[in-house]
């Protein structure tokens, strides 16, 4: 609905906030453009499992979704910390 989509983009955009006061003291050497395009990548992918976690009836335990959204998370970080991309 409507609504829950809205409190969707509150928690997404509430994140990015904390995202960013983070990462660009984490990675001295990123622009907030570039922070700003990982968090977006990573948000969408986020909530697009979610939903699909949802949809699927919850099939999988909440533990194991937290887990694989962590590892994933933590995997792109990585290209956060390449130095000479574009900036």
């Amino acid at each position: 609905s409507g609504n829950s989509q809205n409190i969707v983009n509150e928690v997404i955009e509430m994140a990015k906030n904390l995202v960013n006061n983070f990462y660009t003291r984490m990675f001295k050497s990123k622009s907030i453009d570039e922070i700003t395009f990982w968090y977006n990548f990573v948000a969408g992918g986020a909530v697009f499992v979610i939903f699909n976690w949802i949809n699927n009836e919850f099939k999988d335990p909440i533990d194991k979704l937290a887990q694989q959204l962590n590892e994933i998370i933590l995997i792109t970080t990585n290209t956060l910390n390449e130095e000479g991309t574009n900036n």
